[in-house]
């Protein structure tokens, strides 16, 4: 699929109610000449109206969950992970904490708000549980409730306190007891109190909706305590603002929305709070290059509650007023809502709703909230499946999306072919122009001549070196030109790192897509800053090297490093009976890009693969002075099993491989990636290496059209895959323990090595 850049760039600055509209919109109908770039620090966004009823169990925290990676995916966008440092206006540039910067012509606002920060006086104090952010903060409570549990003191109950006065928090402390059971605690084991500043808490609502939610406190024994607001906690004491002192055992926090400490770093008139002021346009009173929505932003001159019922409205004249800058048009103003609907939680499928001066209860009230509720998260969470099956149907995507990284390699089978033919075709002219030994080599040696004599016999022995020279290309299986050049890097550098051999120059060949000048150029800085960077991460100097343009973006990489003895330290070949055979990393790159280009990668996965991705292999260099390194490779393009077979190649030896020790290999989410049926286009190439090996009684055997799922693991094409080594069985254990120190947790033992009998034909087994 063709990649054209557009002429500007719009930036999405935290990807929450409002601008989540936005990505929506443009997967469907994306804004020619425009590059639309998503900058986010979670890889999941949380709607804040599901977490009581994941508190109370009506929901799983999932359902209440919007996966960034499969919808930035699915909508084509350009988006990068990373934390804002500062801010140049008049540049319009933003630069990041990984150093990288970012243009754009124009740029929104949507980081959302903060609680302020409570003033904890005291090492010893009780566990006190932001309810921001939300992506963690189920892990933080049940966390807070274990401490708290802990310190408990010997009062009869132990008291917790939901700090706050909206009605969010209402449905915090009633749905709390739910989750607290859970926990295993009894209504017998705890105490609830809404602390709020209000004298006359819940804020927001009717006088007749307050008095259903005091009825609903007093028959759940829920205390309230108004007109106080939580100054700081020292120690069990919760400091009011009144002179009183509360005993606590646990504090839920959620006070008035404060600015997000990202909306500091402009230079721009900020509210009371720290929010960025805007006009009814959305634009900054002062910059109109710059939007704020949601939370963060506040309109001047207007009352507008920090909920989320308006972010969500502001979405569509936001997507509309992005249309009408596009094309030069005047923008419209947003006019918020007068009154909206309100639907509280009270957990066991019953909730209190108001609307319009009217106060209802009942378990028809939580049904029309769950529907409301759970229509609008379908609306994107399904929007990949909505996507793919639009382009189907249309005709305007294939069905089968042809994989990058190392997805993209041609089959091992057709390059031997090729190879081969080029060989007899050299043998055969004079003076030979193919000197590739055999299709295995990663790596090869060019002898150092002698700058004068023009040959290296005048050389002395112990001053004989080689050049170790590999080439790999990547064209970018992800979004970011930045991290697709940090990951060529590590991808390329790694033929000279299992080769033993330390990388010190690189030629750098980049296929920009095509578009204006001005975004190629842009384009172009942002990949070779990726790459400069992690080279310089790696003591590696980039010396040169050509650009184009072309369909989309990828990076060729020319490395070069010396061998001082003429030889290769850690071959590739070299396997012998008594072996373990050692993997570093876990394994699933190949799917997982394979289903990220289709927006069907979870964030999950998605995670775990590019931090592997980004882990060097220059721990190979360690392995081999540590270790007696028999063998070494790394896994990419031809999958575990492929890389195996070059390591076999025609020595007599025969391999082991656990397959259970496979599969704990696996990222986690894989598995199930590769159950539902997806693979990367390059699998089917790699079943070649199938051929010859033996199944143990307790492993499924392939259909004649389907390979198992723990064979698929085998022929899942790895990109900046790890490292696949043999060592004696003696020291195997220590080589993992090893790789464990040095953060590459999942490395193991996932097989062994034994001579082959005189008449067997099979290279390889795989046992359960």
């Amino acid at each position: 699929m063709e990649q054209r850049l557009g002429t500007r760039d719009v930036v999405l600055l935290g990807i929450g109610h409002t601008h989540a509209h936005l990505v929506k919109q443009w997967a469907m109908h994306p804004i020619q000449d425009v590059n639309l770039i998503c900058v986010t620090d979670y890889l999941t966004a949380t709607y804040s109206g599901m977490l009581p009823g994941v508190l109370a169990g009506d929901y799983a925290p999932e359902q209440m969950e919007l996966d960034l990676v499969k919808l930035l995916s699915v909508a084509k966008v350009q988006w990068i992970q990373d934390e804002l440092e500062s801010v140049n206006r008049d540049a319009g540039l933003l630069r990041f904490k990984s150093g990288r910067q970012v243009r754009y012509d124009l740029l929104s606002v949507g980081v959302g708000s903060r609680p302020q920060m409570v003033d904890i006086r005291s090492k010893e104090s009780i566990p006190v549980v932001s309810i921001k952010p939300m992506q963690s903060f189920l892990e933080r409570m049940e966390a807070g409730v274990k401490q708290a549990q802990q310190r408990r003191t010997g009062r009869e109950r132990i008291r917790i306190d939901v700090v706050g006065g909206g009605l969010g928090l209402v449905e915090v402390v009633v749905c709390l007891r739910y989750f607290l059971r859970r926990c295993g605690w009894d209504a017998a084991d705890y105490r609830l109190r809404l602390i709020s500043g209000s004298p006359a808490p819940p804020v927001g609502c009717l006088p007749k909706t307050r008095a259903r939610i005091v009825r609903v406190f007093a028959d759940l024994e829920i205390e309230l305590l108004p007109g106080a607001k939580l100054l700081a906690v020292d120690g069990d004491q919760l400091i009011l603002d009144n002179g009183q002192r509360e005993t606590s055992d646990l504090v839920v926090y959620l006070a008035a929305g404060h600015a997000s400490p990202v909306t500091a770093l402009f230079d721009l008139p900020k509210d009371d709070r720290g929010c960025l002021l805007t006009n009814r346009r959305l634009e900054s009173v002062q910059d109109a290059r710059i939007w704020a929505g949601g939370d963060c932003g506040t309109i001047q001159g207007l009352q507008v509650p920090k909920a989320g019922v308006y972010a969500v409205r502001q979405g569509p004249v936001m997507w509309a007023n992005l249309e009408r800058w596009a094309l030069g048009q005047p923008l419209q103003d947003y006019r918020p809502q007068h009154d909206f609907l309100k639907l509280i939680n009270l957990g066991g499928q019953q909730a209190i709703g108001e609307w319009r001066g009217f106060s209802f209860q009942g378990r028809w009230v939580w049904k029309l909230k769950d529907y409301i509720d759970t229509k609008f998260m379908k609306m994107y969470q399904n929007l990949p499946e909505t996507m793919l099956a639009k382009m189907d149907s249309t005709g305007n995507a294939p069905s089968v999306m042809r994989c990058l990284g190392c997805g993209s390699k041609i089959g091992a089978d057709g390059l031997r072919q090729v190879l081969a033919d080029l060989q007899k075709l050299s043998t055969e002219s004079s003076p030979s122009s193919f000197a590739t030994k055999s299709t295995s080599d990663d790596v090869v040696l060019l002898p150092c001549h002698d700058p004068i004599n023009g040959s290296s016999s005048n050389l002395r022995d112990s001053d004989q070196h080689s050049m170790a020279v590999s080439v790999d290309a990547f064209p970018s299986p992800v979004s970011d030109p930045w991290l697709a050049g940090r990951l060529a890097v590590l991808h390329s550098l790694s033929d000279l790192w299992v080769s033993g051999i330390r990388p010190q120059h690189v030629l750098a060949t980049v296929e920009i897509p095509f578009g204006s000048p001005a975004a190629q150029r842009h384009c172009l800085y942002q990949v070779m800053s990726g790459i400069t960077h992690q080279l310089r991460l790696e003591n590696a100097t980039l010396v040169g090297g050509h650009s184009l343009e072309g369909p989309r973006l990828s990076v060729a990489l020319t490395v070069m490093g010396t061998s001082g003895s003429g030889q290769i330290p850690a071959p590739k070949q070299g396997l012998r009976p008594g072996d373990a055979l050692i993997l570093s990393k876990g394994l699933g790159t190949g799917v997982g890009l394979a289903t990220l280009m289709q927006g069907q990668c979870p964030a999950s996965v998605y995670q775990s693969m590019i931090e592997s991705m980004l882990q060097a292999n220059r721990i190979a260099l360690d392995l081999i002075k540590e270790f007696p390194i028999h063998a070494m490779t790394d896994v990419t393009g031809f999958g575990l099993l492929g890389h195996l077979h070059e390591m076999v190649a025609d020595d007599p030896v025969h391999v082991t491989l656990e397959m259970q020790q496979i599969k704990a290999a696996l990222f986690p989410g894989v598995w199930q990636l590769l159950a539902a049926g997806h693979r990367s286009t390059m699998h089917e190439n790699n079943a070649f290496f199938l051929a010859d090996v033996d199944r143990a009684p307790s492993v499924v055997r392939p259909s004649r059209d389907k390979v198992p799922v723990d064979e698929a693991i085998l022929l899942d094409p790895q990109s900046s895959g790890g490292i696949l080594c043999a060592v004696p069985n003696s020291c195997a254990a220590e080589v993992v323990s090893f790789l464990h120190q040095q953060q590459f947790e999942m490395a193991s033992v996932i097989g062994q090595v034994q001579a082959r009998a005189a008449d067997s034909n099979s290279w390889c087994t795989l046992k359960s």
